[in-house]
C-alpha cells in the first residue's frame, strides 16, 4: 500500500513537472500568435497620436483663416505646382509683407510725432513679450491698450491729414476683434471708427 501511494505520488509529480512547462509553452504560443492577445506598439501609437494632433492643428488653422476671410491658398504652397507658381506665390507674400511693413512704419511715424517716448517703450514691451504669450493675451496687457488709446487720441485730437486719419482708422479696424469682448475698449474704438 505504501508503494502504491509512493507510485501515485511520483506519477502525479511527474505529470506536474511535465505539464507545467508544456502549459507555459502553450501560453507563449497563444500570446505570440495572431489570434492571441495583441501587444500594443507604444511608439507606433505615439506617432499616430502626433499625426492626428498635427492634422487637427492644420484644421484649426484653416478654420481660423476662413474666419478671418482670408483664402488659405494665399498662404500655402501646393507641392504639385511648378516652380513658377511657387515663385509667384512667394513674391505675392513678400509684396504683401512689404506693404504691411510700410503701413506699420507710417503709423509709427505718425504716432512718434506726438508720443515718441511712450510709443517706443510700448513697442519694445510688445516685441519683448510677443514670444512669451499668445496674441490675444498680449493685446489684453495694459501697455497694448495704452497704445490703442494713444492712436485714438491722435485721431481725435491731433492735427493730422485725412490720409493719416484713414490709415490710423484702418489700423484700429484691423485690431477691433481683439477688443470685441472688452466693453470699455470697444466703446473707445467705436467712438472713432
Amino acid at each position: 500500500m505504501k508503494n502504491k501511494k509512493l507510485l501515485i505520488f511520483l506519477i502525479i509529480a511527474l505529470v506536474i513537472i511535465v505539464l507545467i512547462p508544456v502549459a507555459v509553452m502553450a501560453n507563449k504560443k497563444v500570446f505570440n500568435s495572431p489570434i492571441g492577445v495583441k501587444v500594443v506598439d507604444y511608439e507606433e501609437q505615439r506617432k499616430k497620436n502626433e499625426e492626428r494632433a498635427e492634422k487637427e492643428k492644420q484644421e484649426r488653422i484653416a478654420e481660423l483663416m476662413s474666419n478671418m476671410n482670408v483664402s488659405e491658398s494665399n498662404y500655402s504652397i501646393n507641392t504639385n505646382s511648378d516652380n513658377n507658381e511657387d515663385d509667384e506665390l512667394i513674391n505675392k507674400l513678400e509684396e504683401s509683407q512689404k506693404e504691411s511693413d510700410e503701413k506699420m512704419n507710417k503709423i509709427l511715424e505718425i504716432m512718434n510725432r506726438y508720443y515718441e517716448e511712450k510709443c517706443t517703450n510700448i513697442i519694445n514691451l510688445m516685441q519683448e513679450n510677443s514670444s512669451k504669450m499668445p496674441g490675444n493675451e498680449l493685446y489684453q496687457q495694459p501697455y497694448a491698450k495704452e497704445f490703442f488709446e494713444l492712436v485714438i487720441d491722435v485721431i481725435k485730437n491731433k492735427n493730422i491729414s485725412e490720409n493719416e486719419k484713414t490709415l490710423l482708422k484702418e489700423f484700429l479696424q484691423s485690431q477691433y476683434t481683439s477688443y470685441k469682448n472688452d466693453s470699455e475698449m470697444k466703446a473707445k474704438f467705436d467712438e472713432v471708427l
